[in-house]
C-alpha cells in the first residue's frame, strides 16, 4: 500500500496510526474539580441556588465537603454536579466525542451526561 494512503495498521506495528479524534484530550477541555469549583464560584445561577438552598432545608441541592454544588436526582437518587453555564459546552463536547462510543446520538448523550451532571436546560442543549 502506498505511504500517502492513510490506513489503520495493527496496534504496536511499525505503521501504527491513530485517528485524529483518538489522540490525547486537550488539557484545556478537561473539566477538573478545580475548574468546576472556580466556574461555580463565578456563576450567578450557582449563587442563586446556594441562597435558596440556605433558605430551604428540604432542597434537592447541597454542597460537598469540597464546596461543589450538587443535587440528588428525583427519580433515581443519583448525585449530579450542577454544571455552570461556562462549562456546559465542554461537557457536551467531551461526552459526545467519546471515540469508543461511536456516534451516541441525542438520547445516549443525554443519558450519559445526566448520570453525573445537571442543569435546567440540559435536554434542550443536548438536542441542539
Amino acid at each position: 500500500m502506498p505511504e500517502e494512503v492513510p490506513c489503520l495498521a495493527l496496534a504496536g506495528s511499525s505503521r501504527d496510526w491513530l485517528a485524529p479524534s483518538c489522540g490525547e484530550p486537550d488539557e484545556e477541555q478537561q473539566v477538573t474539580l478545580a475548574r468546576m469549583l472556580a466556574a461555580q464560584k463565578e456563576d450567578q445561577r450557582c449563587h442563586y441556588i446556594r441562597d435558596k438552598m440556605d433558605q430551604n432545608k428540604h432542597s434537592r441541592f447541597s454542597e460537598t465537603k469540597e464546596g461543589l454544588l450538587v443535587r440528588v436526582a428525583p427519580l433515581v437518587g443519583a448525585v449530579q454536579v450542577y454544571a455552570p453555564f461556562i462549562l456546559r459546552q465542554d461537557l457536551l463536547r467531551l461526552e459526545h466525542n467519546v471515540v469508543r462510543a461511536g456516534h451516541p446520538g441525542v438520547n445516549r448523550t443525554y443519558a450519559s451526561i445526566r448520570r453525573h451532571y445537571y442543569w435546567e436546560s440540559m435536554a434542550v442543549d443536548v438536542y441542539d
